[in-house]
């Protein structure tokens, strides 16, 4: 290298060496130029050993150069005599001479003597520094490679996690392993080899673990084909999902079943699990609230109000009925709560007297087992929530009863229902209690129900043709008289015999005479005062006493 940084040499743009004489390549000794780790180390030791060999060069040198000054000493010594002499020469030769002879026999007597044995230490010392250096250059042969895979070893260690063999895969492959190991279930597993193997107890312990091992593997080949087949059929499926709902950036169809799409599955089931169903839960919780308030504002109060407004008006009837008695009995209207409608009407009756109550409807399991009214809630949570009711049934509060007309002897007080007698009495019996019906029927569309006497109640029309036909004139007089009080306008069609029953209950009478093929119509008026005097000739009105006075008049 230093032949490179002598003056007038360069290294060009182009990569040529320039001497100023010509361009070329010039590289340097590749044993000198070596990278890498170990290589270096070789070099560091290479170099120290040729220190050491320079070391002993430079002192032999150091040796030589000494001996060279001496002599060059002597020489100067000599020569520095400005008029040597050819006696004064052989003088100083003799003189040499003979100390050299000295000096060999010194040297002489000296080997005589002997070193103390410092040659042979010497000489020693040498071969052991050789063989030294032959053991560590054979040790060093073999620490190299060790060294070599030393390094890549360290540098696998400390690789990613995709290098096989690195401490960050190895702790990868660990997690993997956790999560896969609960899938499997090793304790029923040890307790089935523990029962083949000692259900092979005629065999030898090699024979009875051998046997095993080859079912195992057996068994191990059909669930490798399962496990093919499975992961077959999950792939399929994953790629389904994907098509349906989109593909996600989790999972593939190429992931591994049980430690990739598993977590994926678990974490999204339990996140719909979560998510969806706290979002369906609060859904519902809302639909309950309002479910609960329209049928606590909507249904429940619309229900109290039309059932109190049907008692006043079967009450209102009832009085009315009181004083118009049939055949010697006073009747009465009554109704029964049907049982499939009971929960509605105890409902009713508990918004009554504890309103607040109807805010556990649609709850659940909130609702307190200690809850007075906790059973009545389910059995209306029950039946609103029926598909296959019908909830048109819940709109009309008639179909929660069903009413009969009751008829009471005034004489006995023995009472008889409608439907017992119905088919069984005369008549005027069968007839009596259809007119009632109906007069209440009318009196309740109309409104007229709680009528109250001398105040407008609008128009009430009741229309009959042949009306009361089979009844006596008393009875024909007190329906009529029943349908005054329920505030009725009745128009009856009848022959002219007929309306001396009604006649004190009608304010104009049109009288229709045909003549020939042409009729006339004639209309009379019937104040109070007429329909007074009528109703004092009426004999039914009179006691027995005023009967047997007149008879006697």
């Amino acid at each position: 290298m230093a032949e490179f940084n002598e003056p007038g040499r360069a290294l060009m743009k182009d990569g040529l060496y320039d001497d100023g004489l010509v361009r070329t390549h010039r590289a340097a000794d590749p044993s000198k130029f070596k990278i890498g780790k170990s290589a270096q180390n070789q070099a560091l030791r290479d170099m120290s050993e040729e220190a050491e060999r320079l070391s002993e060069t430079s002192a032999r040198t150091e040796a030589a150069a000494k001996l060279a000054d001496t002599a060059h000493v002597e020489l100067r010594r000599f020569f520095d005599d400005k008029t040597p002499t050819f006696r004064a020469i052989v003088a100083e030769f003799e003189t040499s001479t003979r100390e050299r002879k000295e000096v060999e026999q010194r040297i002489a007597s000296l080997d005589g003597k002997g070193d103390g044995g410092l040659r042979v230490k010497l000489k020693l010392q040498r071969s052991l520094r050789s063989d030294r250096v032959e053991q560590r250059k054979t040790q060093e042969k073999v620490f190299t490679p060790h060294l070599v895979e030393a390094e890549t070893a360290k540098r696998v260690i400390e690789g990613g996690e995709e290098i096989p063999g690195s401490r960050l895969g190895a702790r990868v492959a660990w997690s993997l392993y956790r999560k896969a190991l609960p899938l499997y279930d090793r304790l029923s597993g040890r307790t089935t080899y523990r029962g083949r193997f000692d259900g092979l107890s005629k065999r030898s312990d090699a024979d009875r673990h051998r046997s095993i091992s080859d079912a195992a593997a057996k068994a191990a080949d059909g669930a490798e084909a399962d496990r093919i087949r499975i992961e077959r059929r999950v792939r399929q499926a994953l790629g389904e999902y994907f098509d349906k709902f989109g593909v996600v950036s989790q999972v593939g169809t190429e992931s591994e079943p049980l430690r990739e799409v598993k977590p994926w599955m678990d974490l999204l089931i339990e996140e719909m699990e979560t998510n969806e169903l706290r979002r369906y839960e609060r859904q519902a919780r809302d639909a309950a609230d309002k479910a609960a308030t329209l049928l606590r504002g909507e249904f429940i109060n619309a229900l109290t109000s039309r059932i109190s407004k049907m008692e006043r008006e079967l009450v209102a009837m009832n009085r009315g009925l009181a004083d118009h008695p049939f055949h010697n009995e006073k009747y009465s209207f009554h109704h029964t709560r049907l049982v499939e409608f009971q929960p509605i009407l105890r409902i009713i009756e508990i918004s009554k007297t504890s309103p607040e109550a109807l805010e556990m409807l649609f709850r659940g399991n909130e609702v307190p087992e200690d809850f007075p009214h906790r059973d009545t809630l389910r059995e209306i949570e029950a039946l609103l929530e029926d598909p296959a009711k019908d909830f048109s049934v819940f709109e009309d509060y008639r179909n929660f009863f069903t009413f009969e007309i009751h008829m009471q002897d005034i004489v006995t007080g023995r009472t008889t229902r409608w439907e017992t007698r119905r088919g069984t009495g005369s008549g005027a019996e069968q007839q009596v209690p259809i007119y009632v019906a109906i007069g209440a029927s009318l009196a309740s569309v109309y409104g007229n129900a709680n009528a109250v006497a001398g105040r407008p109640s609008g128009m009430a029309l009741a229309i009959f043709d042949e009306a009361f036909s089979k009844m006596d004139g008393k009875n024909q007089r007190q329906m009529m008289s029943f349908y005054k009080k329920l505030g009725l306008q009745i128009i009856i069609a009848a022959p002219n015999e007929k309306r001396i029953a009604v006649l004190e209950h009608i304010d104009s009478v049109v009288e229709v005479d045909r003549i020939g093929e042409g009729a006339r119509a004639t209309v009379v008026q019937l104040k109070e005062r007429a329909r007074r005097e009528i109703r004092a000739m009426d004999p039914d009105r009179l006691s027995d006493d005023e009967l047997k006075k007149a008879a006697a008049e």
